[in-house]
């Protein structure tokens, strides 16, 4: 009877070992599932964060070209606007040679006019 008592005791032993073993796994299993969601859920909150990031990068990329463009823009702009200054003012300095030599012309014909006269008069005074 007493073997069968030892026996009978390492056996519930044996039992209560597995039982808690089992107990520990399910516990440990359970921990790690709540593990698992856990990072799940941060892996969402991160990609949701690398989207949005990536949003925002495409809109300051987008925004940055365009402030790019506008000021292209602007610097041709302004060189047209300089270069149509300076063909204005070769334009205008042209005009006023054309018109200076307009009054030399002027005044040479005038001269002329008085010189043939002056010859004509002569000619029929002594004619």
């Amino acid at each position: 009877a007493v073997v069968s008592t030892q026996s009978t005791g390492e056996l519930e032993e044996v039992v209560e070992r597995e039982r808690y073993g089992k107990e520990c796994e399910t516990k440990s299993n359970a921990e790690l599932n709540e593990k698992v969601m856990q990072l799940e859920l941060q892996l969402q909150e991160r990609t949701s964060e690398v989207e949005r990031l990536s949003y925002q990068l495409r809109d300051t990329v987008s925004r940055k070209e365009s402030e790019n463009y506008e000021a292209a823009l602007k610097r041709l702009r302004s060189e047209s606007e300089q270069q149509q200054a300076e063909g204005r003012k070769r334009l205008d300095g042209a005009k006023r040679e054309i018109y200076l030599k307009d009054l030399e012309l002027e005044k040479l014909r005038v001269e002329l006019q008085k010189e043939v006269r002056r010859k004509l008069d002569m000619a029929s005074a002594t004619g």
